[in-house]
């Protein structure tokens, strides 16, 4: 047992044979530990810490923090993840129900793909969606092109239907054109 007052310097490894060995700091609250290398990482087991990078040795800058943020660079693999503000995410497949649960999605934004197995659009899909392929709502399918176009493009031997399951359905406007036929309305 040896108790040192002052500071301590060491220009040799310092090892510990103790089973259960611990480096401890008791001093008054308010106060910290620096583990810090003033050329290079500090390694915890095979994790390299490097100022404000956390990474391993062939990708030491895996995450990097910030007083705001943290950047996680490559992949996140997860099964949860979870935000208390709001997620920005370049890519995202959804395999389940998105909104399963309590799990509610305010703003998805992406730059990339998205896949979602399921989802639930409350406010506008916005510009740059591309393919739904099952869409149904508890509102109005508004077209605001000056001259809107509703095509089917399946392999032949196939319909359209517009349809109601309870109630008409109804065509307003001058006239309607049904493939090659106009159909011109009148107001009785």
């Amino acid at each position: 047992s040896a108790t040192v007052t002052g500071s301590l310097t060491a220009d040799n490894d310092v090892s510990l044979s103790k089973q259960a060995a611990a480096i401890t700091h008791s001093h008054s609250s308010g106060t910290s530990l620096t583990i810090s290398s003033t050329n290079g990482y500090v390694a915890v087991e095979s994790t390299l810490f490097t100022g404000s990078l956390i990474g391993l040795a062939g990708n030491p800058d895996l995450i990097t923090l910030s007083d705001s943020e943290v950047a996680v660079e490559g992949k996140v693999s997860s099964t949860t993840l979870e935000t208390s503000g709001a997620a920005t995410l370049n890519s995202l497949t959804v395999t389940n129900a998105l909104g399963a649960g309590a799990t509610t999605v305010t703003t998805l934004t992406t730059s990339g793909a998205a896949t979602l197995d399921s989802a639930t659009v409350t406010n506008a899909l916005g510009a740059g969606a591309t393919t739904v392929s099952s869409l149904t709502t508890s509102g109005d399918l508004l077209m605001t092109e000056d001259a809107a176009v509703l095509t089917h493009s399946a392999g032949s031997g196939t319909s359209l239907a517009i349809s109601s399951t309870n109630g008409y359905v109804s065509i307003a406007g001058s006239y309607v054109d049904v493939e090659s036929v106009r159909l011109i309305l009148y107001d009785a």
